[in-house]
């Protein structure tokens, strides 16, 4: 009887340990998306804003740094059309957008496009924005890009036209991890 108790005492100590090692390698995913409405007002919720998530070794040959870089000159094509129609072309290519950089833009917009619908129509979690504002989710512990994107803001780039678009490249390793986005113009 004492070796059935044991037994039975060390088989409960393992299934404990199983079970909290797995509840461990968890994490619950949150936070709130927001987009900037306008000077005035400032940021605004971003109801219906989409979360996808995919983890880094599913995508092999995403370079993130044409990402960063796509989104700064997605950020300074805006500055150019405001300043194309408020001065005229040759001061916004002079301050804001060259020829070169434009083309180096419309490059990164097919290549970040591309790789964005692969992102959405692969990815392993979709988290959908409620009306505060929030997302949450539980994901395994892991690396991964988790691309956000707008339902209020978007960009005259056609990659952009049906919301604006913000990639990270995030390393989960906690219990509880906070990642919020806001969208600029």
């Amino acid at each position: 009887m004492r070796k059935f108790i044991k037994v039975l005492s060390v088989l409960a100590i393992l299934f404990v340990a199983i079970v909290s090692k797995s509840n461990a390698q968890q994490c619950n995913l949150q936070g709130v998306v927001k987009y900037k409405y306008n000077d005035y007002i400032g940021y605004e919720i971003d109801d219906g804003a989409e979360i996808y998530i995919i983890s880094v070794s599913s995508v092999p040959n995403i370079n993130f740094q044409d990402w960063e870089k796509y989104q700064k000159l997605a950020k300074d094509y805006m500055h150019f059309l405001d300043f194309k129609n408020e001065f005229g072309i040759t001061y916004a290519r002079t301050f804001c957008l060259s020829e070169a950089e434009e083309k180096v833009l419309d490059s990164l917009e097919s290549k970040c496009f591309s790789e964005s619908i692969y992102i959405k129509t692969n990815a392993e979690f979709i988290a959908l924005v409620d009306g505060t504002g929030k997302y949450s989710l539980q994901l395994p512990f892991g690396e991964y890009y988790i691309l956000a994107k707008s339902n209020n803001r978007k960009r005259p780039i056609i990659m952009e036209l049906d919301g604006r678009i913000i990639l990270k490249k995030e390393t989960i390793d906690k219990p509880n991890k906070i990642l919020s986005f806001e969208f600029d113009y």
